[in-house]
């Protein structure tokens, strides 16, 4: 842990002879070197702790093996920030033979990390409050721009886009093709693209120490109590986000206590450091993009404990990643005084943004010209009544739908693709046209946003070029077929038993004739689904089930839920269970119901089986029956539909 068992450049580079004392004689001709000892843990530079005779305290000389500015940067970095954070300052700067070093100040103490991971009793809490206290300090410091630094600390900017084009450069890498699996580079590859939006943007431009982990803070036990004493290895430092910083801090985190994380970060935000909401996450995809990046560099061969720990990492933050997406609460309201502001933000940054890939910039400034007509997206709002998409308290997006079906607005926040916003938005939309029996929604969708309308089923109509203040814009009308339940009445029950009849199912009148009976006696409820005014299919509610297990029990039964073909895999099946267990909710805390084992041609019980388990049903344990009575070891029973798995849901 915490790049404790990482190959060390103090193994595998050694300084040549007598280099030592050359470059100590070069910076201090008139003293007289004592002793030296090499510092073990760099992974990248060596640290040479030295002692010049007549001096009270030691030095530290630093060997740099990669980037020979790193001595300049760090000099001039530890000179700008030493009022408020403890850093080494640099004596001397010199080459020889072609090496780059530098003799800095030797600060006392041991590393957070041997700390951490020793025997010696530490307060946690406070320790890691402090390490949060610093970072607040050192990211208070603001450059021009974000970048990279050069040797006078002149920022050299860089895309926010160049980390993604970075991390996905890096996935067809020859060392990291060889290190991980084709199924953890595809997952990496689903990652980075589904949340691209919330890798930092060049607007932030703090100062990062681009290595801020236990092993470059030093601690030392001060008046009893264990102190942060200093910052060190500066030389990956640059303009950007906090969040780089972060995310090194808490790459192992899931290996320690809670309080790791939990006073780290609340001590970074109650010293002014603002997180975004979804912090979390992008610390996940810049720990991903940074572990590729030393993969890259990590032959296996000569760093096999290296490549090992790093796959592991990569293993954990795609696990972290997948439960986020299941996690993440999004709540839909309606429209309150206020919100224009945020939705009119919305509107013009997802464009101007997300947008862009498809469209060029001067048809996205023709599309949003600006954002901050709060007046008039008022006035707006207040007429159309939009919904409303939350996460913690900030609004993510919003929605606009017309009486008639039509979904004018539909954006979601440039940092929130991905999150399930527009899934959210969208349930609420349909939910509200069922509601109205409306038969269809219907949209102009952006060549953007046509990938999302069509995983919710929504069908192209036609392609047209739409003329937005004299620009043309491509876009698509797209339009989304619904289901209506109604409960059954007489009418309905030719056309069902003709549509069964039309496919091969002995499904005769009589049969729904009997279930509008028992509806009209209290002792059933049939729903029957249409799309535009077809028959798609049906499903009853048994209040007294024939099963004795769920009778003794007061459990009502869902009973013969049937799909046509042509009109599976809609969302109808689900769509019908949501009013059975509705309803059975208003009379019990478990609804049941009863399977068939069979996979026939056209389905049988299969997909059935699988919907069941997915909406949360689990099976009673009591086995499986024919014609409701227990099966018995040994004897042979037909497979046919009275062989039945029975299957409970806690419904609240």
């Amino acid at each position: 842990m915490f790049k404790v068992d990482w190959e060390k450049t103090s193994i595998t580079y050694q300084p040549p002879e007598g280099m030592v004392e050359k470059m100590v004689r070069l910076a201090y001709p008139d003293k007289k070197l004592t002793s030296f000892e090499l510092i073990a843990g760099g992974c990248a530079n060596l640290n040479i702790k030295i002692q010049l005779e007549n001096q009270n305290q030691p030095l530290i000389l630093r060997i740099y093996l990669r980037d020979k500015d790193a001595a300049y940067r760090e000099q001039k970095l530890a000179a700008l920030i030493k009022e408020t954070v403890p850093v080494p300052l640099t004596h001397y700067i010199g080459e020889l033979e072609g090496h780059h070093f530098a003799i800095t100040e030797f600060i006392p103490g041991i590393s957070l990390r041997d700390l951490l991971l020793g025997d010696t009793p530490h307060d946690l809490s406070t320790i890691m409050s402090e390490v949060g206290t610093i970072l607040s300090k050192i990211t208070a410091h603001e450059f021009p721009k974000a970048g990279f630094l050069n040797k006078e600390l002149e920022v050299i900017p860089y895309e926010s886009s160049d980390i993604i084009k970075f991390a996905q450069d890096c996935l067809s890498d020859e060392i990291v093709l060889s290190a991980l699996s084709p199924e953890v580079i595809s997952l990496i590859q689903k990652a980075i693209e589904q949340h691209a939006t919330l890798f930092p943007n060049n607007d932030e431009k703090h100062l990062v120490h681009g290595d801020f982990d236990p092993a470059n803070i030093l601690v030392d036990k001060i008046n009893n109590s264990w102190v942060v004493t200093g910052i060190l290895d500066w030389e990956f430092a640059f303009s950007g986000s906090c969040l780089w910083d972060v995310a090194n801090m808490l790459r192992y985190a899931h290996k320690m206590p809670p309080e790791f994380q939990n006073s780290f970060i609340y001590a970074l935000q109650r010293n002014g450091t603002k997180l975004p909401a979804h912090w979390r996450t992008t610390i996940h995809l810049l720990n991903l993009s940074s572990l590729l990046d030393l993969l890259k560099r990590s032959a296996p061969q000569r760093h096999p404990h290296r490549c090992a720990d790093i796959r592991e990492l990569i293993d954990n933050i795609l696990r972290e990643l997948n439960k986020m997406n299941e996690r993440i609460k999004v709540q839909v309201r309606r429209y309150q005084d206020g919100d224009a502001k945020h939705i009119a933000s919305i509107y013009y940054n997802t464009i101007h943004t997300v947008n862009a890939k498809d469209y060029t910039t001067e048809q996205l400034n023709a599309w949003a010209p600006y954002h901050d007509n709060y007046d008039a997206w008022q006035e707006k709002c207040a007429k159309l009544n939009p919904f409303v998409a939350v996460i913690e308290d900030t609004i993510v997006g919003f929605a606009e739908f017309e009486p008639d079906g039509h979904i004018d607005c539909f954006y979601v926040h440039h940092k929130f693709q991905g999150a399930g916003v527009g899934t959210a938005l969208m349930r609420e939309i349909e939910m509200e046209a069922r509601e109205k029996l409306l038969p269809r929604i219907y949209a102009e969708v952006s060549i953007t946003a046509r990938p999302f309308f069509e995983s919710k089923i929504f069908q192209v109509i036609k392609q047209q070029t739409v003329q937005v203040r004299g620009m043309g814009l491509t876009n698509f009308v797209m339009e989304k077929c619904l289901v209506t339940c109604e409960l059954l009445s007489s009418n309905h029950i030719p056309s069902i038993s003709e549509a069964f009849n039309q496919i091969g199912w002995n499904k005769p009148e009589s049969l729904f004739e009997g279930y509008f009976k028992e509806q009209e006696a209290g002792e059933r409820i049939v729903w029957v689904a249409r799309i535009q005014d077809k028959f798609a299919g049906y499903v009853t509610l048994k209040w007294q089930s024939q099963y004795p297990s769920f009778n003794e029990q007061n459990i009502h039964e869902i009973m013969d839920l049937n799909v046509l073909p042509s009109f599976r895999k809609m969302g109808i099946g689900s769509l019908m269970l949501d009013c059975a267990e509705k309803e059975a909710a208003t009379k019990s805390e478990v609804v049941g119901i009863g399977v068939g084992l069979y996979a026939g041609a056209d389905g049988g019980y299969g997909a059935a089986q699988r919907l069941y388990v997915k909406r949360g049903y689990i099976p009673d344990g009591k086995g499986v029956t024919y014609n409701y009575e227990p099966t018995i070891p040994g004897n042979s029973y037909p497979l046919d539909d009275d062989l039945v798995l029975w299957f409970t849901k806690k419904l609240r």
